[in-house]
């Protein structure tokens, strides 16, 4: 699709349409503390019409082979397995040979056996939020009287890979676990959670960052600490996101990544009442696209104000980003977190910014002997001989 005068570097080719689904609202039966969007009410939740006109017109949008489902919260898994199976019948409904696949984000505290079941017989994928060890997750992941989750989700963990169920681990990075970088690596470990994905937390409220926002330094000091860990001895062994994504940038491939690549906009957010908004981080009235009663969502999501959303995200950095370095490794991150003053005074600078130019710093000796292994078809995991006798 060739959309004029609009310069973007993402299309319907290269980047399949991703929406993620707020099937529940921000209905949540926890009360973890940086979550700032947690409701209670109950009464905000998808009907089973919006459902199928959604299910309809999301797979009408793709145009590859395979559809990806994303259901997310708040705590999707209060619907109950009725609603999802619902999902399932009109995914084969209207999936006109397409190969589906649906992954479901969870805290996993109400995952019961017949969830497991339910997940393990439609090939379901589970991404649990683990923030670490129990002394960490607990500290800000509790429920609605205070008492932490940690031994429920470590409880799920276990039942999902006794089934066999696909699964993945997120971990938020807030103010509290960001000083224990050790700790949080050898726990995960230890688990056998060799794919870590960690996000940083970075929220403000009437404009001031909160109190358990990470901060750059505590950021950028965590991930070169579990960066000297892995580089010494976990090359092949353990996945970090951002480490991968770091290398493929000296390796000069593209990132798939919307938080480290120049323009974003492929993924957009659904609400219960089939609405669609730029983004699940940007879910305000400001941002949204359109609703599926009145608009195909391939119409919005190529119409011009999803499209200018995308291309702001490279346009709208500060000087500070463009003259930067590493400017090719994160693109300014990602928009939310522009709530901070670059050096000169500029708003709207990445509040991360000191954090990853930390990192990349720290990280740029090893990863660029990596990139001349790979470009030379050798074995990356030799940079791991250097450390032995240290």
């Amino acid at each position: 699709m060739i959309i004029e005068n609009l310069n973007i570097s993402f299309n319907n080719i290269t980047f399949p349409i991703y929406i993620m689904t707020k099937s529940v609202g921000n209905n949540c039966n926890l009360n973890c503390t940086y979550c700032q969007k947690k409701s209670s009410t109950n009464n905000d939740l998808m009907s089973i019409n919006v459902l199928e006109r959604f299910t309809k017109l999301y797979i009408e949008a793709q145009i590859h082979s395979s559809v990806n489902f994303y259901w997310i919260g708040g705590e999707p898994m209060l619907l109950g397995t009725e609603f999802y199976t619902k999902a399932i019948e009109f995914q084969s409904i209207y999936g006109k040979g397409k190969k589906i696949n649906n992954t479901i984000q969870t805290n996993g505290t109400l995952i019961t056996d017949e969830w497991l079941h339910f997940l393990k017989e439609n090939d379901f994928t589970v991404i649990l939020t683990i923030d670490g060890p129990q002394f960490c997750h607990d500290h800000y992941r509790v429920d609605k009287n205070g008492k932490g989750t940690f031994n429920d989700v470590m409880e799920s963990l276990n039942k999902i890979r006794e089934y066999g169920i696909k699964h993945s681990i997120k971990t938020t990075i807030n103010d509290f676990n960001s000083k224990f970088p050790l700790e949080m690596y050898h726990f995960f470990k230890e688990n056998k959670i060799l794919n870590l994905n960690f996000q940083p937390h970075v929220s403000s409220i009437r404009g001031r960052v909160t109190e358990w926002s990470v901060s750059p330094i505590s950021y950028g000091n965590f991930l070169c600490s579990i960066f000297d860990e892995w580089v010494r001895k976990d090359i092949g062994r353990v996945n970090v996101s951002i480490f991968d994504n770091t290398l493929k940038v000296f390796c000069r491939k593209e990132t798939h990544n919307c938080v480290y690549s120049q323009t974003c906009g492929h993924i957009a957010m659904a609400d219960v009442e089939g609405n669609l908004y730029t983004c699940n981080k940007f879910d305000a009235d400001d941002y949204q696209i359109g609703n599926i009663d009145n608009y195909t969502i391939t119409r919005m999501m190529y119409g011009r104000k999803q499209l200018k959303f995308g291309q702001q995200k490279r346009s709208n950095l500060t000087l500070q980003c463009k003259k930067c370095q590493f400017l090719k490794f994160c693109n300014g991150g990602c928009p939310k977190d522009r709530i901070g003053c670059s050096i000169n005074g500029e708003k709207k600078h990445n509040f991360l910014c000191a954090g990853y130019q930390k990192f990349y710093n720290h990280v740029a000796p090893t990863m660029t002997y990596m990139a001349g292994e790979i470009a030379e078809g050798g074995n990356v995991s030799r940079v791991m001989t250097f450390f032995e006798d240290n």
